[in-house]
Parts: structure tokens; C-alpha cells; sequence
């Protein structure tokens, strides 16, 4: 899903929270394993060697095994380091992942610490060209992680919206992030983690379930079904919430107030009363569009095992709190959805995934080869209403998996500019900028969609 407008605040106002904006909210990580004692920090354990393109985006906190102890000695190989290979990537600032940033600065390339597609393709190129196996032992013991899997005939396609892209987890792919094309793929995407990885990556940002079988971005991107056919082995999407036209009511619902006195200088209540009475009904629309769209991802890949995600909870369910959701907080003002709109928010959400689901039961009771789609629910994995939906401002709450509102300090220059200049136009279009990125899963949210989609992969991806 993806923004479409955010409704314009008066220039004085906007300018004041534009220039009060200091940093970014910023995704929160899982837990990481604590940390070994010495004595058995120092023996190198046995793992079977694999190869790095065959196992999913590595980083800290990934779980032990035999693809970390190949990267442990790819890296040992390259930098002439001594890691112990132990197949433990570990915290942030562990030597590992000290070592992952060190490789990555000399080879350009982003320091963020995740071994994806593009440290796995620089580090095979730095490779010398003979590299020992990932164990120093005589003997290989077995590796404690699943064997390595080859590719199977059939292909992955990834498609679907932003949640399926990984808006907001930049950097982008090249070519999705330019002003023709603002699909925004991310090598952090939940289908990325999966092995072998996506043949065919066309998830694109701010799209409805149109995009299946329409050309977007002024013809930029092609509709997303000519990736399938016959060869194709697995499909997996979310789609449906741009067709309920979900963030146009956010934005409408949303409230700007002074940071002390909670005053409300900004607010649409007779269109977000509008937009949530319309809800509804175009979540019963989205069930239908869904529908078709199933049918035609089953008719156009016949060999293809489809898995469609719903989506994480957005809004916390929080009881008996008369509190608004604080989305944003910056040194004057703050953003707000009420605690009585916020809970119907949480009661639509719970429909549109219902519709969601009813759209899957209905094609697997009426359509050939209904069988093959299978429903991923990854509200368990989020904890549900009451787990890492996004923060409310409220203490005690889960990690966020879902990033509220953001906003980087570069953004609230151009938006002091664009309030000095009077330009409110430009100051709509900025805003609805920030807000494309924001209210999408963390890292660690997008990981959590993985681990609930590898439940129920088929044969040969994991």
C-alpha cells in the first residue's frame, strides 16, 4: 500500500513543524543471541560449505548455521581476518558483523550490515580462486542448518503492492527509484529471505490489484501478470489495500497539535467521518477485485503454488485507553488519530483481512486448480492488535514492526522551504512524499512476514 495525498496545512504551520522536525523514526530489530563465554567463543565448530547465493539476506540476530559459518570464512578469505567460524552473526558491533561493515565500506556499497544480493555478489568477485570449506575440521560433522537446496525447474515470481516491495527500506533496486518509477523494490523485502530467491521481482509500491493486468508508471512497469506462465513454480503478493483506498482515510483521519496543550491546529473531521462511513464498501469492492485477481494469477501460471498475505496489524487494540495514537511527535506539534477513530481503524482492519481471506476460500471452492492458493495470516506472527503493530506514543507496548509517521531532517528542510516560499502545492506534494515511506513493516517486520510465509512454502523453497 502507498499514500496518495496528504491534505494541506497552512504555510505558517506546516513551516513550524517542518523546521521542528529533527530525525527519523527509525525501524526497531529483533533480539539477538546473547553472547558465547570465551572458553567456547574460541572453538570453531564444523559446517558442511554452502553456497551464500542459495541462503536468504543474513544479519544480525540470523539464527546459527551453516550459511553465517560461510560467510564467516568467505570473509576470513577476503580480509585475511581471523573469525571464528561458529555460524553465529550475533549483535550489532559483534565481530562478524564488524567485519560484514568493513568489507562493505571497501567495496562501496552500502554499510548497513546485511548480507543480500549485492555483498554476496561482491564478496564471490573478491574471492580468491580457491577458498577453503567453512569447516577447519579433519572431520565435517553435519550442519545444523537445513542442506542447501538446488533451484528447482520452476520459477518464484514476487508480486503485489508496497508491503511486498519493502517501501520504506531503502536503498531501492536500481531503475525503482526515480521519478518515472517509484516501485521502490527493496533487497529487504519478505521475499527476498526466501531460498532460492525471487526469478522475477516486479512488487511495486502504491499499486492496486489494477496493476496485475495493467501497465503502471506511464508504462514504466508492465502489468505485473507477464511474468507468469507456465514455468512459473511459485507466486506469492498482498494486494488490496490500495484498492480499499486505505491511506486516503489515514490522512484524512490524521490530526496536527501543539506539542503542550494538544491543541488541534489541523484536522479533516467531516471528511474522515466520510472516508470511514465509505470504508466499507470499498473494502467489499477489494474483496471482489481480489477475487478476479486470483483467477487470473491461477489461470496464467497452471504449474504455480500461490500464496497470498494478508496484512500485519497497523493499529494497536488498546483497551480501555481514551488516548489518541501519537503517529509523530517533533519539538512543537505532534500528529494524532483519535482513540475512537484509531479503534475503527482496528475494526477495518479486521474486515478487509477477513475479505481477504473469503476472497481466497471463495477460489479455492469455485475456480480450477483452486487448491493451489493458500492464505499466509501473519497477524499471529505480529502479536496480533496487541503486539508490534506501530507505536502510539504509549510506554510498555511491543517493538514497533510497523513504522509510524517519518521524516528525515533533509525532508523538513525542503518542507521549511516549501512554507517560506508560500508554494502549498508543493508543500502537498512533499508531505504526501514523507507519507509514502511511512506506516510500511520495519526490517525486522518485513523478516517476521517471511517467517510466517516459510510455514507453508512448497517443496523446494524455504
Amino acid at each position: 500500500m502507498q499514500l496518495s495525498k496528504f491534505r494541506v496545512l497552512s504555510a505558517a504551520t506546516a513551516g513550524s513543524l517542518a523546521v521542528a522536525v529533527v530525525a527519523a523514526v527509525t525501524a526497531g530489530s529483533g533480539a539477538s543471541p546473547t553472547a558465547r563465554p570465551a572458553a567456547l567463543a574460541a572453538q570453531t565448530e564444523s559446517f558442511a560449505s554452502v553456497n551464500l547465493n542459495d541462503c536468504p539476506i543474513l544479519h544480525t540476530g540470523y539464527p546459527q548455521g551453516g550459511c553465517v559459518a560461510q560467510l564467516q570464512t568467505d570473509l576470513n578469505s577476503v580480509l585475511g581476518t581471523h573469525l571464528v567460524v561458529d555460524g553465529i552473526f550475533g549483535s550489532v558491533n559483534s565481530q562478524t558483523y564488524d567485519e560484514v561493515i568493513a568489507f562493505q565500506q571497501a567495496h562501496d556499497l552500502k554499510p548497513d550490515g546485511l548480507v543480500g544480493p549485492a555483498t554476496k555478489q561482491a564478496l564471490e568477485a573478491a574471492l580468491p580462486a580457491s577458498t577453503p570449506a567453512a569447516s577447519s575440521a579433519t572431520t565435517q560433522a553435519p550442519s545444523t542448518q537445513a542442506p542447501s537446496t538446488q533451484a528447482p525447474a520452476l520459477e518464484y515470481v514476487a508480486m503485489g503492492d508496497s508491503y511486498s516491495s519493502g517501501e520504506g527500506l531503502a536503498p531501492f533496486l536500481p531503475g525503482t527509484d526515480t521519478p518515472a518509477d517509484s516501485c521502490h523494490r527493496s533487497d529487504q523485502a519478505y521475499s527476498q529471505y526466501v531460498t532460492p530467491q525471487p526469478g522475477v521481482f516486479v512488487a511495486c509500491s502504491g499499486q492496486s490489484t489494477a496493476a496485475i493486468t495493467n501497465p503502471v508508471m506511464s508504462g514504466q512497469e508492465q502489468a505485473q501478470d507477464s511474468a507468469l506462465n507456465q514455468d512459473t513454480g511459485l507466486v506469492t503478493f498482498t494486494f488490496g489495500g490500495n484498492d480499499a483506498d486505505w491511506y486516503d482515510a489515514l490522512l484524512d483521519c490524521a490530526k496536527v497539535q501543539t506539542a503542550v496543550l494538544h491543541t488541534t491546529v489541523y484536522g479533516n473531521p467531516a471528511e474522515c467521518s466520510q472516508q470511514l462511513s465509505e470504508l466499507p464498501g470499498r473494502i467489499a469492492t477489494m474483496e471482489q477485485n481480489l477475487i478476479a485477481a486470483y483467477t487470473t494469477v491461477l489461470g496464467l501460471a497452471p504449474n504455480a503454488q500461490v500464496r497470498v498475505l494478508d496484512y500485519p496489524p497497523l493499529f494497536p487494540d488498546r483497551g480501555g485507553s481514551t488516548s489518541g495514537c501519537r503517529i509523530g511527535r517533533f519539538a512543537s506539534f505532534q500528529v494524532v488519530i483519535a482513540h475512537d477513530v484509531e479503534q475503527q481503524f482496528v475494526a477495518m482492519e479486521q474486515q478487509a483481512n477477513a475479505d481477504i481471506a473469503d476472497a481466497v476460500s471463495q477460489v479455492q471452492a469455485t475456480v480450477p486448480g483452486g487448491d493451489r492458493l493458500q492464505l499466509v495470516d501473519v497477524d499471529p506472527q505480529f502479536g496480533g492488535y496487541t503486539g508490534h503493530t506501530i507505536s502510539c506514543g504509549d510506554t510498555g507496548r511491543p517493538t514497533p514492526w510497523i513504522n509510524a509517521l517519518r521524516m528525515s531532517s533533509s525532508q523538513a528542510a525542503v518542507l521549511a522551504a516549501d512554507a517560506a516560499s508560500g508554494n502549498t502545492n508543493q508543500l502537498s506534494a512533499d508531505f504526501a512524499d514523507i507519507f509514502a515511506a511511512s506506516f510500511h513493516p520495519t526490517q525486522q517486520g518485513q523478516y517476521e512476514m517471511y517467517l510466517a510465509l516459510s510455514a507453508d512454502l512448497p517443496s523446494g523453497w524455504h
